[in-house]
């Protein structure tokens, strides 16, 4: 089952480290979270955009009352995740091209192209600099994508459909 967050109010005692651990866990701006903060405590709720898996949204929903959050885990009923994917982290399709992916694996793949392509910026140099781990790491990651299974970095699925 996958969850939306949605967060009621806040009431921690340090914004800054709110702020910086809101946009640690949701992977967005610090000036991003701090207008969701500054809105939370104006009496705005906010919900987070996209589905979030049982256990990750567990773990979210603890750490984060920790620092003053008050949320709740909104459980998506299963036509909803038919539409959308099992969540982040899970099943979520990228907003990536399918083909442009293996494109790039196929022909750059021993420069690491289609790591820098997706936001892995960290793995594609590594990749630039073995040329593809000598054509495996390339031949592994084309595999993982004509699989469905290769994902960008925000850990989100680049499928064909």
């Amino acid at each position: 089952m996958s969850y939306y967050m949605m967060f009621n109010s806040w009431s921690g005692d340090d914004s800054a480290v709110a702020i910086e651990k809101m946009a640690r866990v949701f992977r967005m701006e610090e000036d991003q979270a701090s207008q969701v903060l500054d809105n939370l405590a104006a009496g705005e709720s906010w919900q987070f955009e996209h589905q979030i898996s049982d256990k990750q949204s567990e773990i979210a929903e603890n750490y984060l009352q920790g620092l003053g959050f008050d949320l709740e885990r909104i459980p998506i009923m299963a036509d909803d995740e038919d539409m959308m994917g099992e969540g982040m982290g899970g099943d979520v399709k990228s907003d990536k091209s399918f083909v442009t992916a293996i494109l790039l694996c196929l022909f750059l793949g021993g420069l690491g192209v289609h790591r820098f392509w997706v936001g892995k910026k960290g793995t594609g140099f590594l990749m630039l600099l073995t040329l593809g781990g000598l054509g495996l790491w390339s031949l592994i990651d084309l595999i993982m994508i004509i699989m469905g299974r290769f994902t960008d970095s925000q850990g989100r699925k680049i499928k064909s459909k």
